[in-house]
């Protein structure tokens, strides 16, 4: 209810692109070039089923030397499967890794939300996932607490979520 794409493509755009700009510029990333997805966090895995992307974005400084967006599409997928972040898949549970994953990582799981990255160092596409699944938890909870404003000043007028 209070995760959108619109919400998703406003923090992205106000917050990750800018960001990652600023990062190229000042040499702390290799170019400003990125890809984003984030999963729909209602959607439990089920084998053989499509990756539920709630959102998908990016950054081009230049077309893409490779396909970034598969690629965090595929980090996705691991953390969907998993659980876990791609990184501590590959890093610590090889057991985890299937026939077909890739060998990048740069994924996040955060309180539910799974994002992945791709398209500078996997260590920085796990952070910038990570910035980017934060800033949209922190707006989620800032949505969240101004409804219970409004219900706690409407004497709780609502007994459920608006649809």
């Amino acid at each position: 209810m209070f995760l959108t794409r619109q919400l998703a493509s406003q923090q992205f755009i106000s917050i990750i692109a800018p960001e990652v700009k600023r990062l190229a510029d000042v040499n702390i990333i290799k170019r400003a070039s990125l890809a984003l997805v984030l999963l729909d966090p209602s959607v439990p895995y089920a084998p053989g089923e499509k990756l539920p992307i709630l959102f998908s974005g990016g950054v081009k400084d230049e077309p893409w030397a490779k396909p970034y967006d598969e690629f965090a599409q595929a980090k996705a997928m691991i953390s969907w499967r998993t659980g876990l972040s791609s990184r501590v898949v590959q890093q610590t549970m090889p057991h985890l890794v299937e026939s077909g994953d890739t060998v990048w990582w740069g994924s996040v799981v955060l309180d539910g939300l799974i994002v992945a990255a791709s398209g500078v160092m996997p260590e920085h596409d796990e952070m910038l996932a990570l910035y980017f699944a934060g800033a949209c938890r922190a707006r989620t909870i800032t949505l969240m607490r101004e409804f219970q404003e409004e219900q706690r000043a409407n004497n709780y007028s609502a007994d459920f979520y608006p649809q």
